[in-house]
């Protein structure tokens, strides 16, 4: 015998429907995969970049034993500036106008380690972690806050930001060792190059992409 419709059984009653629908706007957002692709690509082609570089610099015409290798990796705090600058320019332009200019930046800072002259190699490969930390910052603080605005799990969101940010920097970062013995140092640019124009693809359709009240 059918039951009346007011005592069929819901498999889904409507307080667990809720996170569901949460956790599907989290994977359906436009606006969020694209931040998703961002993180993913930038932290991608970072890894690319620093996973190699040892090799590049221990290479021809360097040939800088490891101690002396190691020291480049001090231009990491530059990061922690460029962090600090672009929020400030975030605060004052927006989000949607200063992340092209972090994946410009960063695309700008791996072309320049092209020459083979050691302060020229230092310079760009802190225009690079100074343009990704600017990606990064605005990028993972942009997630939470269009989860926020479109009704969308905030705890998915940023999990599957993180996810994409490891699984690019892994895969990339992995990828750029293949890609360093078939086509040295500039097939490892070339890589990092595309895959911030990747990133910036997405970052200048958020320029058109509605915001969420």
């Amino acid at each position: 015998m059918l039951l009346p419709a007011s005592q069929r059984f819901d498999p889904a009653p409507p307080a667990a429907r809720a996170p569901l629908r949460a956790t599907a706007r989290a994977l359906s957002d436009p606006a969020l995969i694209a931040l998703y692709v961002i993180g993913g690509c930038s932290s991608g082609a970072l890894m690319a970049v620093f996973n190699t570089l040892g090799f590049r610099l221990a290479d021809a015409p360097f040939h800088l034993a490891l101690a002396s290798a190691s020291l480049v990796f001090l231009v990491y705090p530059v990061g922690t500036l460029s962090s600090t600058v672009f929020g400030r320019l975030t605060d004052r332009f927006g989000r949607r106008t200063v992340m092209p200019l972090g994946c410009v930046l960063a695309v700008g800072g791996a072309l320049l380690t092209l020459p083979a002259t050691l302060p020229t190699v230092i310079l760009g490969l802190a225009l690079l972690v100074g343009g990704f930390s600017a990606v990064h910052g605005v990028a993972s603080g942009w997630v939470p806050a269009r989860a926020f605005a479109g009704g969308a799990s905030t705890a998915q969101a940023a999990s599957l930001y993180l996810f994409t940010y490891y699984l690019g920097s892994s895969v990339f970062g992995s990828l750029a060792g293949r890609v360093w013995s078939d086509a040295a140092w500039p097939g490892v640019v070339g890589l990092a190059a595309i895959l911030l124009c990747v990133a910036c693809t997405p970052a200048l359709r958020l320029r058109r992409t509605p915001a969420l009240s």
